[in-house]
């Protein structure tokens, strides 16, 4: 008896699992599977313009850094005492001005021996003159007379020499910096006096990326704006480039000079340089429209069969949203600017903006 009762058992549970199977299998399998036909069904929209090339201004921009025309680091030459300053913090200064004098006082009385000692050759070498006219001198007295004045003319060379290296004058005009020694400090070769920067031009040196190489030129304009003067430009023309890339940064170095006759600008300014490169035809495409895989770019231009299809593009240079197509679609092709990142080479697809796409709007 218990054995037909465990066999009922046994069938009705047995059907239960096959009819919960067949109630899983029609509720949840076939109903999800026929959503996912729906939304794969499903069309997407996308909005689509019709691209052409418009008039480009080729600008290169950077950041540079002012230097003056001519700077140095006016310093001691020899050791001594500062015994004279003559003059201030900041000074415009005319080339040769004197500004700081040392100790000389042994300098100028070895200079003032050195002029007597060259007056009593000179008077010797006129005596034996007038004597060899009567041959009344030995040609070796007058060779040696001759070496005597010669090395009296050395003696007092020298001692000029090491007057002027008391004396520190500016070596061109231009505006001097702070002053860094005192009345009375005791200086040795190299002690650093002040600087003198002449600041009637400014140079200022950028880079560029070298795919500009071939197209600059020196006599370019350019021009900058420095932080000091956020409502000022200022204009210049490129002097030099140079014939090395930096192998590092695939950069090129550039200077131009800025005149400053204002005296506005100064050494060390951060400036931003402007270079106008001129203008010309460019296909100018949305950056949004642009999809990105790895290392290359595409985008997707539409057709009258409402269909999609990839093209791999080369891009220029970029300003306002905009990026430059080199190479890879043509003017006067639609591309779809808005839902490109759900696309796929040759799907279907909805036009959405009718007044841009005309033809080819659903």
């Amino acid at each position: 008896m218990w054995k037909k009762i465990l066999k009922v058992c046994s069938e009705l549970l047995i059907g239960a699992v096959v009819v919960g199977g067949a109630v899983y299998y029609y509720q949840v399998i076939l109903a999800s599977g026929g959503t996912a036909k729906k939304r794969a069904a499903v069309t997407p929209s996308v909005v689509a313009e019709v691209q052409k090339k418009v008039q480009f201004a080729d600008v290169i921009e950077a950041l540079g850094t002012g230097s003056a025309k001519e700077a140095v680091e006016i310093t001691a030459t020899v050791t001594a005492k500062v015994v004279e300053i003559k003059f201030e913090d900041g000074d415009r200064v005319k080339a040769g001005q004197l500004l700081v004098r040392l100790d000389d006082d042994k300098e100028r009385a070895e200079f003032d021996q050195a002029e007597i000692n060259l007056d009593e050759q000179e008077r010797e070498m006129a005596r034996i003159d007038r004597l060899s006219k009567s041959n009344a001198v030995s040609q070796k007295s007058i060779d040696e007379q001759k070496t005597k004045l010669a090395r009296s003319k050395t003696l007092l060379a020298v001692a000029k020499t090491q007057i002027n290296d008391r004396h520190l004058h500016a070596p061109f005009a231009g505006c001097l910096g702070m002053r860094l020694v005192s009345l009375g400090d005791l200086v040795t070769p190299g002690t650093k006096i002040t600087t003198l920067d002449d600041i009637s031009e400014i140079n200022v040196d950028f880079s560029v990326p070298e795919k500009y190489f071939a197209a600059l030129k020196t006599g370019y304009e350019i021009s900058v704006k420095s932080p000091a003067y956020p409502d000022e430009t200022f204009k210049g023309k490129i002097t030099a480039i140079s014939p090395r890339i930096n192998l590092d940064t695939r950069m090129v170095e550039v200077r131009a000079v800025i005149d400053n006759k204002a005296m506005k600008l100064r050494p060390g300014m951060m400036f931003l340089v402007r270079v106008d490169m001129g203008s010309r035809s460019a296909l100018m495409i949305p950056e949004k429209s642009v999809v990105s895989l790895g290392e290359k770019q595409f985008v997707f231009t539409t057709g009258s069969d409402g269909h999609v299809t990839r093209h791999e593009v080369t891009l220029g240079s970029r300003r306002g949203g905009k990026v430059e197509v080199i190479s890879g679609i043509n003017d006067g092709d639609s591309i779809v600017t808005e839902g490109v990142a759900k696309l796929v080479d040759g799907m279907t697809v909805n036009f959405v903006n009718p007044s841009k796409t005309g033809e080819m709007t659903k």
